[in-house]
């Protein structure tokens, strides 16, 4: 899953206006290196991968989207083996809460390694080793694609810091369950604990490698993101252009989303539109409602939207 932050605005660029639509077909989401107005440290950390690791030239600050970058750089996510609803855990404040998930085909494009390095960037500081400190790993043996994946997995697997956890994750993996650990199992209760692995992957993202978008209903600061103009753009790209569905969760571990595969979907469209509308009114005019995530979860609740 590739992380996303569909409310984000990067050097007067908004991310969502970036999004593929019917007149341009450029790869999307866009590579951490091709973004616009990168500080210095994100630079760093990108030619440290990039550079050293992958071979290619080095990235350098740029005033805008040049979407000529976009087929030249590697996009940063990370492997979903816990199948959850968003690219991050709840405990991480202001983290994207929308992501792009790929289709299998992307496997042969894609290079894999143990840790948190680029995928939150750059609108999430990365989270730091069970050291203390963000540890770049300049071997290039514990990279590896997904025909030469052991020794990653090894590697990652000896990051986990409770044996007990590393098990129980490995029995997850195995179980082939598609929903998040259950709320009363012992990997639920160490999410949080649990290091990333991060995926690089080559080449253009198109519309067709998308398996689907999934997003919150909330804002990373917690306000509404349901019913905005960028959910709305969102839900556009997921529909028409991917041609697959918004899953929209309440939390990464939640056990049920709603599956938002069509604009004609009454009973959807019960529940979008009186959103829609709040967030389209005036301060004073809102002030005498109250429409908030709470509000659109039990609305969906009502018409029988929420599905594993």
């Amino acid at each position: 899953m590739i992380p996303l932050d569909a409310t984000a605005s990067i050097a007067g660029w908004k991310i969502v206006d970036l999004m593929p639509n019917a007149t341009n077909s450029h790869s999307f989401p866009p590579p951490l290196a091709c973004y616009p107005g990168l500080d210095a440290s994100t630079i760093t950390q990108v030619n440290q991968i990039e550079q050293q690791i992958f071979g290619l030239p080095a990235a350098s600050t740029q005033s805008n989207f040049d979407t000529g970058c976009f087929d030249t750089r590697p996009i940063y996510g990370r492997l979903n083996l816990l199948q959850l609803r968003l690219p991050f855990y709840d405990s991480r404040k202001n983290a994207p809460r929308q992501g792009v998930a790929l289709k299998r085909s992307i496997n042969s494009r894609a290079v894999l390694y143990a840790g948190e390095y680029l995928s939150p960037l750059p609108h999430l500081s990365p989270t730091p080793s069970s050291s203390g400190s963000l540890e770049f790993n300049t071997n290039p043996l514990q990279y590896g694609t997904t025909n030469h994946l052991n020794h990653v997995i090894l590697q990652y697997l000896k990051s986990i810091p409770d044996i007990n956890v590393a098990i129980a994750f490995v029995q997850f993996v195995l179980s082939s369950v598609a929903t998040p650990p259950a709320v009363d199992s012992a990997l639920y209760n160490a999410l949080d604990r649990i290091p990333a692995l991060e995926v690089a992957v080559f080449g253009t993202i198109a519309p067709s490698d998308v398996s689907f978008v999934a997003s919150s209903f909330a804002t990373p600061s917690d306000g509404l993101f349901f019913g905005s103009d960028e959910a709305l753009k969102t839900r556009q790209y997921a529909i028409n252009i991917t041609k697959t569905s918004a899953v929209w969760a309440q939390e990464a571990d939640s056990p049920t989303v709603v599956r938002d595969s069509s604009f004609d979907d009454q009973a959807f469209n019960s529940v979008w539109t009186p959103a829609f509308t709040y967030l389209h009114l005036s301060p004073e005019e809102q002030q005498n409602h109250n429409v908030d995530v709470k509000n659109i979860t039990s609305a969906f609740e009502v018409v029988d939207k929420f599905v594993p």
